[in-house]
């Protein structure tokens, strides 16, 4: 698939929102070194564009451009995710992820069941409302979220609390989660450890664009590693699945993992996330298998 332009989100011409902090820890200044690093390349292939959120107005080399019927490969943080798409979208551009897509991929398991574990949807209320029907259900609880975040859990003990004057739901460990928040919930599952790099978890992280494996690395390593036969044959068998799955968009960031379910050792989804706001890993580089595309027009 040709690409013509990536467009990255920034806060004003002048600054990206990729400045390393002193409060930032070593995971996420090497999560932002290796955003920038995207972002040289793609200027150094004339493939950048940035969508300024002050003005609201799309931009390469300093000058207002038209993104008009150009394919684009949008890079946000989630938080800008939504606005940009929709910048893009009302200016006509070929997105390869829309806020549609988006979506969907945050609600996956409503399309695509992992092999080894069931996913029960729901929202926090009704967890706590059938709380006992729960853990009849599971054995140990592993909780996520479906927006895309840091929260995701075993729950160790959980259960309502009679003060006398009312019932509370207690649970451990505590983390803020609003009723109404839509959660994912599963056996809770233990990732293999690489001792020889005394590594934990072994995770994958692969981009798909257009139902293609575009690039695919390990998770929270400072090198690139390569990628083992295993992991690789279950990605591709999985691609194929999806293709025949109606209406899953056709890209998005994949994350697979090798993990202890029931006393074997086996290779499945961990969860899916957009392609726009999918940090990258080391080993991940979009640009080394995409072809140039068109020019730009300037306005």
């Amino acid at each position: 698939m040709n690409i013509d332009y990536f467009c990255f989100s920034v806060p004003s011409l002048n600054t990206t929102d990729l400045i390393v902090k002193k409060s930032d820890n070593e995971k996420i200044c090497l999560l932002k070194e290796k955003e920038l690093e995207l972002m040289d390349m793609a200027r150094e292939r004339h493939m950048l564009i940035l969508f300024n959120r002050q003005d609201k107005k799309f931009y390469a080399d300093e000058e207002i451009i038209d993104v008009k019927d150009k394919v684009i490969f949008p890079r946000s943080l989630v938080m800008y995710e939504k606005e940009l798409l929709n910048a893009l979208a009302s200016s006509l551009a070929m997105v390869v992820e829309t806020n549609e897509d988006v979506i969907k991929i945050e609600h996956w398991p409503l399309y695509i069941k992992p092999l080894y574990r069931e996913i029960v949807v729901t929202n926090f209320q009704e967890f706590k409302e059938n709380a006992l029907k729960y853990k009849e259900h599971f054995k140990n609880i592993f909780i996520q979220t479906s927006k895309k975040s840091d929260i995701h859990f075993i729950l160790k003990n959980y259960g309502y609390l009679d003060l006398g004057y009312k019932k509370m739901f207690v649970f451990n460990p505590r983390i803020n989660i609003d009723d109404k928040e839509e959660i994912f919930l599963s056996e809770a599952f233990n990732y293999v450890t690489d001792f020889n790099h005394n590594l934990d978890p072994t995770i994958y992280k692969a981009f798909i664009l257009n139902k293609e494996l575009l690039s695919i690395a390990r998770v929270n390593v400072k090198y690139k590693e390569s990628i083992s036969d295993d992991v690789l044959i279950f990605i591709c068998s999985l691609l194929k699945h999806i293709e025949e799955i109606p209406h899953f968009p056709p890209s998005y960031t994949l994350l697979v993992g090798e993990m202890i379910v029931d006393g074997k050792r086996v290779i499945d989804i961990v969860r899916f996330e957009s392609l726009c706001s999918s940090s990258l890993e080391m080993g991940n580089n979009l640009m080394k298998e995409i072809p140039k595309g068109q020019a730009l027009k300037r306005l």
